[in-house]
């Protein structure tokens, strides 16, 4: 065997090795992301029921805060976005009731308007 010979046989010894240590760290990283994938569920589930809680618990606190609230903003903008106000009054209300299992699950309120302003797609 020749230099080249075993030169060759070192770099194919060389790239075999690394496209392994290559698949055992794919293989790695995947499933530390699954079980952060994982955890992070079990995490975002206790959180949603904590918040569910909450809003069962303190919602007729939150709702009057809410009503406050807009009330104190359509005041000193004197009535002229009453309309708007009333809106955002709405959606707020329909999220606490939400949160508190009250609401309909589909994100549209009363108004047919959706937690982003727009309107659903019941209308």
């Amino acid at each position: 065997m020749n230099a080249e010979d075993n030169a060759n046989d070192t770099a194919g010894a060389a790239r075999a090795r690394a496209e392994e240590l290559a698949r055992d760290a794919r293989q790695k990283i995947e499933e530390l992301a699954n079980e952060a994938r994982e955890r992070i569920q079990e995490i975002a589930s206790d959180l949603r029921e904590k918040v569910s809680e909450l809003a069962t618990e303190h919602g007729g606190t939150v709702r009057e805060g809410i009503e406050k609230a807009a009330g104190a903003v359509d005041e000193r903008t004197q009535n002229r976005f009453s309309e708007q106000i009333k809106k955002i009054e709405d959606a707020a209300r329909g999220l606490v009731d939400r949160l508190a299992g009250d609401g309909d699950e589909t994100g549209a309120d009363e108004t047919g308007a959706d937690e982003t302003g727009g309107a659903s797609e019941e209308e």
